[in-house]
């Protein structure tokens, strides 16, 4: 949870100016799902969407205000999904997140930190400081 938050703090320091964002999905037939097969416990699928929500809390608290959120969710076709099946349409889920955000007083950039992170580009890679 923290190590993805603190990627809020990271992107805000790119060049963006818009973000989309999305829960983790397990499509059957594919490599990923195999794995989750084998080893189940080693994937967290946010199974419950309540958890998720507070995560994307969270993250967009610590995002730039200014950076265009275009997507919190994605669906796959029912019959393609393993997991998490949460039954909701994305307006759905957004609608159940404005009313969380409302609850707990969030906001985009609630928590930013114009100097949190330094970005430094260095070929293909990036790191921070």
């Amino acid at each position: 949870h923290d190590t993805m938050v603190e990627q809020a703090g990271i992107l805000s320091a790119l060049p963006l100016s818009t973000l989309k964002i999305h829960q983790l999905q397990l499509i059957r037939g594919t490599r990923m799902a195999h794995e989750y097969e084998e080893n189940p416990e080693g994937f967290h699928l946010f199974t419950e969407v309540d958890e998720y929500i507070d995560l994307v809390i969270d993250y967009v608290e610590h995002l730039r205000p200014d950076l265009v959120l275009e997507r919190f969710v994605s669906q796959s076709p029912k019959e393609l999904l393993i997991a998490p099946d949460w039954g909701l349409k994305n307006y759905e889920f957004v609608t159940r997140l404005q009313k969380r955000m409302k609850e707990r007083g969030a906001y985009q950039g609630k928590k930013y930190r114009d100097s949190e992170k330094r970005v430094i580009f260095a070929e293909d890679n990036f790191t921070t400081e």
